[in-house]
């Protein structure tokens, strides 16, 4: 079976397969241990310009093109399988809805470094790096079943606010998008 054929089978039948609907190399590597790196990045990148099985949401992360999810849900799949999930977690206007006015950015922290996941066809996280022990802060979050993720319970969205929001302009500054985020330093108080 040609390795194009192999991976469109891989993709329609995924969840037999247990690969997830958005997903790195890695996670289909072991599929195509005969071909190498190079050749599976080339024979990926074909497909996403088919379009027809796989489509790329950012560089190295991929989904299956007949995905029903929303770009939010594909950019916190994109940003846990490039950071982990343990590692990341939903925070500040993200966290907050009667804040989260801007549906093309979503905004991260993570133990790890500054990042910006940049998708054309989804929009942007910004993921923010904190030098607290996530471990210790983990009990100031909450599940969110919608999108997948860890995120932020009121009051440590806003402390997340107060220790990053200039670091978080800036970070957006930097990657040339606009940073007018509204203030919710007083979102704590309600």
């Amino acid at each position: 079976m040609r390795p194009s054929d192999r991976l469109r089978l891989l993709i329609e039948h995924r969840n037999a397969f247990n690969v997830p609907p958005v997903f790195t190399y890695s996670d289909i590597k072991h599929w195509f241990e005969d071909m190498s790196d190079t050749a599976l990045r080339v024979m990926v990148n074909r497909q996403c310009q088919k379009g027809d099985v796989i489509s790329v949401v950012c560089h190295g992360v991929y989904q299956v093109s007949n995905l029903d999810w929303s770009s939010r849900e594909i950019l916190v799949a994109a940003a846990l399988k490039l950071r982990g999930e343990r590692n990341v977690y939903l925070s500040l206007h993200s966290a907050l809805p009667e804040y989260d006015k801007r549906p093309d950015l979503l905004v991260c922290v993570t133990s790890g470094r500054n990042f910006i996941l940049r998708s054309e066809k989804h929009g942007v996280v910004a993921i923010k790096h904190t030098s607290a022990a996530l471990a210790k802060i983990r009990d100031s979050m909450v599940w969110d079943a919608r999108l997948r993720c860890l995120k932020a319970d009121r009051q440590l969205a806003v402390a997340d606010y107060h220790r990053h929001h200039q670091g978080l302009r800036s970070l957006l500054r930097e990657a040339g998008i606009p940073d007018d985020l509204p203030d919710i330093s007083a979102a704590g108080n309600t």
